[in-house]
């Protein structure tokens, strides 16, 4: 395996959480030898033991010994895992949203390994390190298990309350931060991170829920987690096209240059996997134009203009072409 990566949202918001105790992130990322371009990419990926020690560097600056409960319970939001936390707070129940985050485990982390178990009328979710691998800091599984825990209670609009809680790491001689929070039975020094649930919680609706907008992310995360481990080019090429998509023309110097490689390398890497940068440009649009049409959450026209169509009549022609289709018969028959 090549060395495991994760979201650069997840050390945004290590920024975020030493920024809320009054440290400038710049300081953080500077004790922690990371540059700010690395982690301020929107889709971006960093090492996983980079991410490891700012989280670590972000805590021993802050003087806190809570600092990764603190940062689960108050800064962890959606946006901490990227995509894959839209999605999951688009389910319809928290069951199902704690089950997209498994699905796109390895999008949200490389070395980590998430499951969701429901048996004898409870549901726990196990947030662990993928096996073999050495345990996380404590800052991480408290911000981790804090985040599952508060973020769910927060999207289900009711108070909850876990059977129990179990971390990896040793006791802290002060738990009290954890008893306030949790208020259940704790266990340390435990096999797997999990958080445990009755089934009755676990059916919770969420009140975000939002079927159209689910649909939505889960294309896209999938789409993003082609692209993590043993990605094509062509995979990375599609990811680009896709994230500046209405924004942006993807052209091929545009690409290229997010690639880090010369338009020319880029052609001819493509043409070894006997792919044209126009076809996947063409192919991505209709992939993002026809699952737009079907969800009838915008009209035609802006589902022209975030295809990358600043011309209606072109991107009729085009759907013509895709489906035999006009954009009107295609929604119709969705």
């Amino acid at each position: 395996m090549t060395t495991p990566t994760a979201l650069a949202a997840l050390a945004r918001t290590a920024l975020d959480a030493a920024q809320r105790v009054g440290i400038a992130p710049d300081e953080v990322l500077s004790r922690a030898k990371l540059s700010r371009d690395l982690v301020d990419e929107l889709d971006g990926r960093i090492p996983v033991a980079s991410l490891l020690h700012l989280w670590q560097v972000a805590a021993e600056m802050s003087d806190d010994p809570f600092f990764g409960l603190h940062a689960g319970e108050h800064v962890v939001s959606a946006r901490t895992i990227h995509i894959v936390g839209f999605a999951a707070r688009s389910s319809a129940s928290l069951g199902e949203c704690y089950e997209h985050t498994v699905r796109f485990a390895a999008l949200t982390n490389e070395a980590s390994e998430i499951e969701v178990v429901r048996e004898r009328g409870r549901g726990c979710v196990i947030v662990n390190p993928r096996p073999g691998l050495p345990i996380w800091p404590r800052v991480y599984a408290e911000m981790a298990m804090a985040g599952y825990f508060c973020l769910g209670q927060r999207w289900v609009g009711v108070p909850i309350k876990p059977v129990e809680v179990a971390f990896q790491h040793p006791r802290p001689a002060d738990i009290s931060a954890y008893e306030r929070l949790f208020e259940c039975p704790l266990h340390f020094g435990a096999s797997k991170n999990r958080l445990v649930f009755t089934e009755r919680v676990f059916a919770l609706p969420l009140g975000t829920t939002d079927r159209d907008l689910l649909a939505y992310f889960q294309e896209k995360a999938s789409t993003l987690l082609e692209t993590v481990e043993g990605a094509t080019l062509g995979q990375r090429v599609r990811e680009v096209i896709g994230q500046v998509l209405g924004s942006q023309a993807p052209t091929l110097t545009f690409v290229a240059r997010r690639l880090a490689m010369s338009p020319r390398t880029l052609q001819r890497r493509l043409a070894a996997e006997s792919l044209q940068f126009g076809d996947i440009v063409d192919d991505v649009r209709c992939v993002t134009g026809l699952h737009l049409l079907a969800s009838n959450d915008c009209d035609i026209a802006t589902v022209a203009f975030r295809t990358g169509y600043r011309d209606l009549d072109a991107f009729r022609a085009a759907v013509l072409r895709w489906t035999g289709k006009t954009p009107r018969d295609v929604r119709r028959s969705s």
